[in-house]
């Protein structure tokens, strides 16, 4: 009789008030979720652009290696683009453009526009002294302040090797850290 009234019990379904429980505890871990959310959107903005100028930059010196003539990695309104510094039928001036998505990412170069690459893959524009000196380019979301935020920076040395890392990590040891 027992096993009858509960298999009766299970066939009944949900009651109103145990349906509303549920929707107010779903309420609560979503107020206590999207918050983070927002600062994960955020955070994925800063290093997708972030990214996108690496990709520019590796590009540009890449296209410098293989067509064996200068190539500029250039900041312009609203993005950036990679082009042959001497223009002819194998180089052309755009080799590729980048229109940045509007949002709140703040790039500062130092005022810095253009790097230049030779066709050894040297970065020549802007002049650094040779061996392990970097040039910084920094990739910032004002809308988020640190530990929720996470700014970033590409770093270029002389010899044209490019890297992103994060400013804000000491451990040298691990891979994000800023050698500087």
């Amino acid at each position: 009789m027992s096993l009858r009234r509960r298999d009766h019990w299970l066939s009944e379904g949900v009651t109103l008030i145990e349906l509303v429980i549920a929707i107010a505890v779903l309420g609560i871990l979503l107020a206590a979720g999207l918050p983070s959310f927002g600062n994960w959107i955020q955070n994925s903005r800063t290093r997708a652009q972030a990214e996108s100028i690496l990709r520019g930059l590796q590009l540009a010196r890449q296209e410098a290696i293989r067509n064996n003539s200068p190539v500029e990695f250039q900041f312009v309104a609203g993005g950036w683009r990679v082009g042959c510094v001497t223009v002819t039928t194998e180089c052309p001036l755009d080799i590729q453009s980048y229109k940045t998505p509007a949002g709140s990412v703040v790039v500062n170069s130092g005022g810095q526009q253009n790097y230049r690459f030779d066709n050894m893959g040297f970065l020549t524009v802007p002049v650094v002294a040779q061996g392990n000196v970097w040039t910084t380019i920094a990739v910032t979301n004002p809308n988020l302040v640190p530990p929720e935020g996470r700014d970033l920076s590409i770093l270029i040395t002389s010899g044209g090797a490019t890297k992103m890392c994060d400013p804000q990590v000491t451990d040298v040891t691990d891979f994000r850290f800023c050698a500087v």
